[in-house]
C-alpha cells in the first residue's frame, strides 16, 4: 500500500508527493480512477484528503459521485461541493469536515475506522445522510458536530437514516436540524441526540443493549416546523433505554405499532398529546381504532405517573374519543348515549365555549317553540330571563292560565338541559385549570 503525504481531488490535478497526474478523459492508476464523472479512490493511505470547489470550478471540472474505499487517514475535508454523492465503504477515517457544501448525499457502508469517527459540519446542506453497516461491531462510534460553536444548528439534514447491527459506543448528533430521522433494524448501545431541531423521529425494530448501562437518549429536541411532524416506533423492544429529557414533543403526533413506551424516560419534557394515526395496513377501521387506543393509553399511563395533570387531561380526552368511536352502540345504549352527548356538548370536556353556544342555541329553540305555542311575540328581555335555569313560567309569559298545557312539561325539560350543559361547561374549565 502506497504512502502520500497530500491528495488534493476536486480537478483534474491530483497532487502525490508533489507529481502531478493530469487525468484526460478516462484514466486509471492502482489508487485513482476518474470514470465519466464518477471518481474512484481505493486502497490506498494519506495524511489527508481534500475536495474542494477551489480547485475544481477552474479546471471546468465536477463529480456527480465520489467513491472511497478501503482508504487511511485522518482527515477528509468536502468544502464547497454540491449536488455530489460521497460513498464510503470500509474506510478508516477519523475526521470528516463539511463545510459550505449543499445538496451532498453522504454514504456510509461498514468501517475500518477503530474507537471514535467525528463529522463536523458548518453551512453545509445535506440531503441524505446513511449509515448502513450489515456486519456487528464494523461501525464506529460516530459523532456529528458543528465545525465550531458558532455553527450550531446552521446546517441541515434532509433525511438521517441508519440501519446496522451494531455499533460502538458512544454515538452522538448535536445542534442540527434535521428534517427525517430514521433508526432502522438497530442494535444499538448508545446514542445521544442532543440540541437537534428534528422534524421527524421514526424508531423501526431498534433494540436495546440488556448489558450495559448506557440509553438512547433524545435531550433538548423539538420540531423546527409546528406541522405533520411524526414521531413513530415501531416493532422496537426499548424497556428503560429510551430516554426524552429536556424536550418538547408537544406537537408532534405519535405512532405506535406493536411498542411499548410506558417505560420510557420523559424528564422535564412535554409530552406528544397527539395521536393521529394513518390507516397503514392496520386490517378494518376498528383494528385501526384499538391501535391508536392502545397508544393513547400508554401515553395516559405516562402522564399520570408523572403527575402531569395537563397532558393527562388532553391525552383522556382523546381516550374518550377513541373509545366511543370504538362503541357498539346498540349493544351498550347507556354508554353510547353518555359519551355521544359529551361528544356534542364539549367535545368530552375539550371545548367550554361548545357548551355555551348549545345552551344558547337551546334556550333560543324551546323559547321560539313556547311562544309559538302560545301565539306570542318575540321578546328580548323575556328570552334573557327564560335563559335563566331558575326562571319561572310566570315570569316569562306574565300568567300560567290560558297557557298551551305542554308549557309546563317544556319547560322543565328545557331547565334539565340547562342544568347539564352548565355542568359541561364547568368540567371543561375544570380540566384547563387543574
Amino acid at each position: 500500500m502506497e504512502k502520500h503525504q497530500l491528495i488534493q481531488l476536486g480537478s483534474k490535478i491530483i497532487a502525490l508527493e508533489g507529481s502531478d497526474f493530469l487525468f484526460e478523459g478516462l484514466v486509471r492508476s492502482n489508487n485513482i480512477s476518474v470514470d465519466g464523472n464518477i471518481l474512484h479512490l481505493t486502497n490506498f493511505e494519506s495524511q489527508k484528503i481534500t475536495v474542494s470547489n477551489e480547485i475544481l470550478i477552474p479546471f471546468g471540472l465536477s463529480f456527480r459521485e465520489i467513491r472511497l474505499s478501503k482508504v487511511t487517514s485522518p482527515i477528509i475535508e468536502i468544502q464547497g461541493i454540491e449536488n455530489t454523492i460521497i460513498s464510503i465503504t470500509r474506510c478508516n477515517i477519523k475526521t470528516g469536515d463539511f463545510l459550505n457544501c449543499k445538496k451532498i448525499e453522504l454514504k456510509f457502508y461498514e468501517s475500518d475506522t477503530h474507537g471514535e469517527m467525528y463529522l463536523n459540519y458548518s453551512k453545509t446542506e445535506f440531503s441524505k445522510i446513511l449509515i448502513n453497516n450489515s456486519k456487528p461491531n464494523k461501525m464506529p462510534a460516530f459523532h456529528l458536530l458543528p465545525h465550531k460553536e458558532e455553527d450550531k444548528l446552521d446546517s441541515t439534514i434532509n433525511h438521517f437514516e441508519i440501519i446496522s447491527e451494531n455499533f460502538q459506543e458512544p454515538c452522538g448528533i448535536t445542534f442540527i436540524h434535521i428534517n427525517q430521522f430514521v433508526m432502522n433494524n438497530i442494535h444499538l448501545k448508545s446514542l445521544h441526540i442532543s440540541g437537534c431541531k428534528i422534524d421527524n423521529i421514526q424508531l423501526f425494530n431498534v433494540k436495546d443493549d440488556r448489558q450495559s448501562k448506557s440509553k438512547i437518549c433524545f435531550d433538548n429536541v423539538a420540531p423546527l416546523s409546528i406541522k405533520n411532524n411524526i414521531l413513530s416506533i415501531g416493532y422496537c423492544d426499548l424497556k428503560h433505554n429510551l430516554e426524552f429529557k429536556n424536550s418538547d414533543l408537544s406537537e408532534y403526533n405519535i405512532e405506535l405499532k406493536d411498542s411499548n413506551i410506558k417505560s420510557t424516560q420523559f424528564n422535564n419534557t412535554k409530552l406528544p398529546v397527539k395521536v393521529n394515526l394513518k390507516y397503514n395496513n392496520v386490517g378494518s377501521k376498528d383494528d385501526f381504532y384499538r391501535q391508536q387506543q392502545e397508544t393513547i393509553l400508554q401515553l395516559k399511563h405516562i402522564a399520570e405517573n408523572r403527575k402531569d395533570s395537563y397532558a393527562a387531561m388532553k391525552i383522556k380526552i382523546l381516550e374518550q374519543a377513541v373509545t366511543f368511536r370504538l362503541l357498539k352502540f346498540w349493544k351498550n345504549i347507556p354508554d353510547g348515549i353518555v359519551l355521544g352527548l359529551s361528544f356534542l356538548s364539549n367535545y368530552f370536556g375539550k371545548y367550554w365555549l361548545l357548551s355555551a353556544i348549545w345552551y344558547l342555541a337551546v334556550g333560543l329553540f324551546f323559547y321560539t317553540l313556547l311562544i309559538l305555542l302560545n301565539q306570542q311575540d318575540f321578546n328580548l328581555n323575556l328570552f334573557a330571563i327564560f335563559l335563566n335555569p331558575t326562571h319561572q313560567i310566570a315570569d316569562v309569559f306574565g300568567k300560567i292560565e290560558g297557557l298551551c298545557p305542554a308549557t309546563g312539561l317544556i319547560d322543565y325539560f328545557t331547565r334539565i338541559l340547562y342544568a347539564y350543559l352548565i355542568v359541561q361547561t364547568v368540567t371543561a374549565f375544570r380540566k384547563i385549570l387543574k
